[in-house]
């Protein structure tokens, strides 16, 4: 049985509740909305999980970003399809309308490059008091001999270190001026 790989991030981003509920809306008893639990259930098994806690659970151990090869939805839309015709018993057309319009495009599997991950130490200095300028213990040096000695980058690594030297030219240059001046 094929799964398609889920993350903590599309669980704490609310894209796995984005296309449990447009599931939920296409469910072919119309005249009763499931239960969330039941769509909840539904979603896991055409992922390929046996229940909603086995998907919760495989996000948690796969962490905040999807490290695997990008998958193309389009290999993906047919297993899914049949799993939706399989369980609510509907034709193969329905079902691949529904395959289509859950959004999954949008989980992290199927991204070309990889999400950045916010990290909980850049959190906290948004929200520092002005004036407040955290010292993060950071010396460009060693990011940059590492980017020198790279011969072949990925390009989600190569955004992640532009991400992160223009981090440490903004927090330098607020720094700068609020040094005082020499008179």
């Amino acid at each position: 049985m094929i799964r398609i790989p889920v993350t903590s991030a599309d669980f704490d981003s609310g894209r796995i509740k984005s296309s449990i509920s447009k599931l939920s809306k296409h469910h072919p008893d119309q005249s009763v909305k499931p239960k969330r639990s039941f769509a909840q259930q539904t979603f896991a098994q055409i992922l390929g999980y046996g229940g909603y806690e086995e998907l919760r659970s495989q996000a948690k151990h796969n962490g905040p970003a999807y490290s695997g090869q990008s998958l193309a939805i389009e290999q993906f839309i047919a297993p899914i399809s049949l799993r939706i015709s399989r369980y609510w018993g509907v034709s193969s057309d329905k079902a691949e309308h529904v395959a289509a319009a859950l959004g999954l495009i949008h989980l992290d599997a199927f991204r070309a490059t990889a999400r950045t991950i916010q990290q909980p130490l850049m959190r906290e200095n948004r929200v520092s008091p002005p004036g407040h300028l955290p010292n993060l213990g950071i010396s460009p040096g060693p990011i940059l001999d590492a980017i020198r000695r790279a011969t072949v980058m990925p390009l989600a690594q190569l955004e992640a270190f532009q991400d992160a030297m223009k981090s440490m030219v903004h927090i330098a240059a607020i720094q700068d001026a609020m040094k005082p001046s020499a008179a």
